[in-house]
């Protein structure tokens, strides 16, 4: 009766151990694969594409923006405003110049030398506050418009120099902006913690 009672219990504890072992990859494979988890990525908000260079992930939208910075005359000492015509003298491209306004003057056509730069005229240029509240004010739109705070968004510029473009023909300044922003999950939720 011993006998029967360990073998028993040894074939019972056999089959439990066995068991156990062809149970558990099962048991280790089973996991809810839920929405939002780090398995699944991430994606860049509509309208910014996705970006991976040197290691980096980014969310990237670029485009030409419609901001239009006049030139003006940021010299006191040349305050007077003179439009240029393309092909003028001095000016081949029609860069606008800032003269003083007593002296030598120069009007739209006149050939200027180029010995007198900086005497008798400047070039005209852009005004770097205006210019620096016009990108501001692109990185709080942005902001607002995908409802985030202004850590959340940045913008960095290039600007390119257009002659007889701006108001009443003045050079002006032209900005690109490039707008990034943090990925978010692919399910959505934004967490808490960057």
């Amino acid at each position: 009766m011993k006998f029967r009672s360990k073998l028993f219990l040894s074939t019972t504890i056999a089959a439990a151990i066995s068991g156990i072992g062809l149970v558990s990859p099962a048991i280790g494979q089973i996991t809810a694969n839920q929405l939002g988890t780090p398995d699944d990525g991430v994606v860049c908000r509509a309208g910014y594409n996705g970006v991976f260079a040197s290691g980096n992930f980014k969310c990237e939208k670029y485009r030409i923006v419609a901001l239009t910075v006049n030139h003006e005359c940021t010299n006191p000492v040349f305050p007077r405003y003179v439009i240029r015509t393309a092909g003028s003298g001095g000016t081949t491209l029609g860069q606008d110049i800032c003269t003083k306004n007593q002296g030598v003057l120069y009007d739209s056509n006149d050939a200027i030398p180029a010995s007198g730069e900086g005497s008798t005229w400047v070039l005209a240029a852009v005004n770097t506050a205006e210019l620096n509240t016009a990108i501001t004010n692109l990185q709080r739109e942005e902001t607002n418009a995908l409802g985030l705070t202004a850590r959340d968004v940045d913008v960095k510029t290039s600007s390119s120099v257009q002659h007889d473009g701006g108001t009443n023909n003045r050079t002006r300044t032209v900005v690109s902006a490039w707008y990034y922003t943090f990925a978010i999950p692919t399910g959505g939720a934004v967490s808490a913690s960057r």
